[in-house]
């Protein structure tokens, strides 16, 4: 699956990045919201896919984020 490079791809599905994400983004409008790190759907998929189940799930990572967002 070819995403976007705000988007990752995990098996057949894709993923926004959080810091890539409008927080006013109809998506998130009444929706229950899983902030994950970017590596559990690949460390663990049975836990990610458990916690993910009807929520709008966002990835981070805070190696590929900039720093400036993370603060010291």
């Amino acid at each position: 699956m070819d995403c976007s490079s705000q988007i990752r791809s995990v098996g057949e599905l894709c993923y926004p990045w959080l810091l890539s994400v409008w927080v006013k983004t109809p998506m998130l409008r009444n929706s229950g919201i899983l902030s994950s790190s970017a590596c559990l759907p690949l460390a663990d998929p049975i836990i990610f896919e458990d916690l993910s189940k009807g929520m709008v799930t966002l990835l981070v990572c805070p190696e590929r984020e900039n720093p400036a967002f993370m603060g010291r």
